[in-house]
């Protein structure tokens, strides 16, 4: 989330295009503060939406990702944020 804050785009921090807005920036404080996922995700697709309006970077590809879980795991959700889960939410059934 880092790359996206404008204080990022100062000395040697990451933000190489120098993409600044003060929307994005109180998106990531609230990103980096949620703990309910659903939420999180809200923010995050608003976040990339603006980002994406932009255009600070032109994006080209995402790389495909497998997971395996073991079946004796119970519990297990996808979602559409990396990682792509939340091992939070899983047990094992005895």
């Amino acid at each position: 989330v880092q790359l996206w804050h404008s204080s990022a785009g100062e000395g040697r921090g990451s933000n190489y295009p120098g993409y600044a807005d003060a929307r994005s920036d109180e998106l990531i404080g609230l990103i980096q503060r949620e703990l309910d996922v659903p939420r999180r995700a809200a923010l995050w697709h608003e976040l990339l939406n603006r980002i994406h309006a932009a255009q600070p970077y032109l994006f080209t590809y995402l790389v495909p990702r497998k997971v395996a879980i073991a079946r004796r795991l119970r519990n297990v959700k996808a979602y559409g944020l990396d990682p792509g889960y939340d091992v939070r939410d899983w047990f094992v059934q005895r």
